[in-house]
C-alpha cells in the first residue's frame, strides 16, 4: 500500500510539471519516489516497476484529474528513469555502506561517522535518508551532527568568493535608498500605461529622461564617478530591461551634460534596477537628471529570440506533445537556448518539423499582443505559465499567434519582425531535460549565407577531385593499352603464300591515327 500511495503521489506531482531533482518540490519528490523503489527493491523486484502504477492512478481519478490520463506518457516516462537511475546509485552505496557495516561489526561501534555518510552522499550520490534508514534498521544510528557539519563545511567552501545580490540591501550601500524609494519604475514597455481592457500599445521604450537616485563604486555609495571609473548606477525609473526571467539585461548610455556612463549589462536586485558599466567621460553625480538610451540593435536583437521562445514552446508541444514543457531558458541578443522537459533526443524529422513550424508561424506575421491581468483572470485565459513561478496579483499575459504565455519581457510588434529562425543544436542537458539553441534574425541569414559558401567551396573541390580521377583514369588505361602496330615489324614478319608476299598488320586497339 505504501507503494502505490508513494507512486500516486508523485504521479500527481509530475502531471503538475514537478520533475525529479534536489531543490525545492523537486527534492521532495524524489525523496517520495526513492522510498517507493527502496520498497521495491525490499519486495524482491529486481527491475523498474513503479511506472506501471500510473495507469492503475488514471483509471481511478482521471475522471476528476485529467491531466494523469494526458500525460500518462511523461509519467511513466519521468518515474522510470528516476528508479533506473536510483537502482543504480542505490546498488553502488548499498555495497560501499556494508563495508562500513562491516567494519563497524567487527569494531563493535554502533554509529556511523558523520564524514563517511557524506562521503557518500557527496562523492557517490547515496542519499543521507537512506543511509539512516539502513542503519536503524540494522539497529545502528548515524553520526548527524557529524554529517551536518561536513556538508556546512561543503557550502561554504562553494560560496567562497561569491556575493549574494540581496546582500547589496542588508548592510548599508543601498539601505538609504531601499528606505527612501519603492523601487525603480520600468519604462520598457513604452509610456502609454495599460488601457482599460489591459492592453498595451506597442512601444520600442528604448529612451527616458530620469534621476540618479544612488551611485555605487564597489560595494560602497559614492557621490560621483569620475572618467574612467566603473559602478552601477540606480535611476528613479529607466527603459533598461534588468535581466530576469530567462532575458538577458540591457546594454547602452546614460548621458548627462556633464558625463556619458556606458551601461554594460542591467540586473536586478529586490525591485531596484543596477545599470552596471563604466563612465566613459566626464563626471556623473547623484541626484543628476540623466537620459538613458537602451542600444537599439541589441534590444532588437533580443525582442526577436524572446519572441522566437514562445513559438518554439508552442510548437514543441505540438510536435512531441504536452509533455515538451518548458524548463528554463536564456534570451540573449545572439542566440536563443529553449531547455524542455522530454525523455528523448529529438530524431532528425522531428527536428525539422519543429524548425519549420516556427517560421512558418513568422510567415504568418501574427501580431504580438500583450494584456494585463488579475492573475485569477490571467490563468482563465489558458495561458501557459512557468510551474513553481512566482507571480504579482497583476501579470502580463502575451499571445503571438496561437501562443499564449505569461511573460514580462521584451517582444517584438508582430512575429513577422524575426525574420527567420534556425535551430543549431540539441541535445540533453540532464534526466528528461533536453535543449535547444537557436537563432534569429540576421544571425540565422548570416548562418544561411555561411553555409553556401561552405556548400559552394564543396562543389569546387568535388569539381577538382573528379578532374584528378579522370586524368588518373586515362593515364591507367593508357599504361594497359596494347603497343601500337608497326608496319615495319608486319613486313619482316611477310611470308610467300600461292606467289605472293603477304603482310599482316593488326590494327586491333589502335588509335586511328596510328593507322
Amino acid at each position: 500500500r505504501r507503494i502505490a500511495d508513494h507512486a500516486r503521489a508523485a504521479a500527481f506531482c509530475i502531471a503538475d510539471g514537478v520533475r525529479p531533482s534536489n531543490e525545492g518540490r523537486g527534492y521532495v519528490l524524489r525523496r517520495v519516489i526513492r522510498r517507493a523503489v527502496r520498497d521495491l527493491i525490499q519486495q524482491g523486484f529486481p527491475e523498474p516497476y513503479l511506472d506501471r502504477y500510473v495507469a492503475a492512478a488514471g483509471r481511478a481519478m482521471g475522471s476528476r484529474y485529467p491531466d494523469i490520463l494526458s500525460h500518462a506518457g511523461s509519467i511513466e516516462s519521468a518515474l522510470r528513469t528516476e528508479e533506473e537511475k536510483f537502482r543504480e546509485t542505490y546498488t553502488r552505496g548499498r555495497a560501499l555502506l556494508d563495508e562500513h557495516l562491516v567494519r563497524m561489526e567487527a569494531g563493535g561501534g554502533t554509529v556511523l561517522p558523520g564524514e563517511q555518510a557524506f562521503l557518500l552522499h557527496d562523492t557517490f550520490g547515496f542519499p543521507v535518508d537512506v543511509t539512516a534508514d539502513i542503519l536503524a534498521e540494522t539497529g545502528r544510528t548515524l553520526d548527524r551532527p557529524g554529517f551536518e557539519r561536513a556538508m556546512e563545511e561543503a557550502r561554504q567552501r562553494s560560496r567562497e568568493g561569491s556575493k549574494i545580490a540581496g546582500d547589496i540591501f542588508a548592510a548599508g550601500p543601498l539601505a538609504r535608498v531601499k528606505k527612501e524609494e519603492t523601487g525603480t519604475r520600468f519604462l520598457g514597455y513604452g509610456p502609454v500605461p495599460e488601457g482599460p481592457d489591459g492592453s498595451y500599445a506597442w512601444d520600442p521604450g528604448l529612451e527616458a529622461d530620469s534621476t540618479v537616485v544612488e551611485i555605487l563604486r564597489g560595494d560602497a555609495p559614492a557621490d560621483a564617478l569620475a572618467a574612467g571609473e566603473e559602478g552601477a548606477l540606480l535611476l528613479r525609473e529607466t527603459p533598461f530591461y534588468a535581466e530576469q526571467g530567462g532575458q538577458v539585461g540591457d546594454a547602452g548610455f546614460i548621458e548627462s551634460p556633464s558625463g556619458r556612463f556606458l551601461v554594460r549589462d542591467t540586473r536586478r536586485v529586490e525591485g531596484f534596477h543596477l545599470h552596471v558599466g563604466v563612465l566613459e567621460r566626464g563626471t556623473l553625480r547623484r541626484g543628476e537628471t540623466v537620459r538613458a538610451s537602451v542600444d537599439r540593435e541589441r534590444r532588437d536583437a533580443v525582442r526577436r529570440n524572446h519572441t522566437g521562445t514562445h513559438l518554439l514552446h508552442r510548437v514543441l508541444r505540438e510536435v512531441l506533445g504536452e509533455e515538451a514543457r518548458q524548463a528554463g531558458s536564456l534570451v540573449a541578443p545572439d542566440y536563443l537556448r529553449f531547455d524542455f522537459s522530454f525523455p528523448r533526443g529529438l530524431a532528425p524529422e522531428e527536428r525539422e518539423r519543429i524548425e519549420a513550424g516556427v517560421n512558418r508561424r513568422i510567415l504568418e506575421n501574427h501580431p504580438v499582443e500583450t494584456r494585463v491581468h488579475d492573475l485569477a483572470a490571467a490563468r482563465a485565459t489558458g495561458a501557459v505559465s512557468m510551474f513553481g513561478e512566482k507571480y504579482g496579483d497583476r501579470v502580463r499575459v502575451l499571445t503571438a499567434g496561437d501562443s499564449r504565455e505569461f511573460c514580462g519581457g521584451t517582444h517584438c510588434r508582430a512575429t513577422g519582425d524575426i525574420g527567420s529562425f534556425r535551430i543549431l543544436s540539441e541535445k540533453s542537458v540532464g534526466s528528461g531535460v533536453r535543449r535547444i539553441e537557436a537563432v534569429t534574425g540576421a544571425r540565422a541569414v548570416a548562418l544561411f549565407q555561411e553555409d553556401r559558401r561552405r556548400l559552394a567551396s564543396l562543389e569546387e573541390e568535388v569539381e577538382r577531385l573528379k578532374k584528378e580521377v579522370a586524368k588518373a583514369g586515362r593515364k591507367a588505361a593508357a599504361a594497359a593499352a596494347p603497343t601500337a602496330p608497326s608496319l615495319e615489324g608486319a613486313l619482316a614478319a611477310k611470308r610467300r603464300v600461292g606467289g605472293f608476299e603477304l603482310a599482316v598488320l593488326d590494327g586491333t586497339g589502335a588509335a586511328e591515327g596510328d593507322l
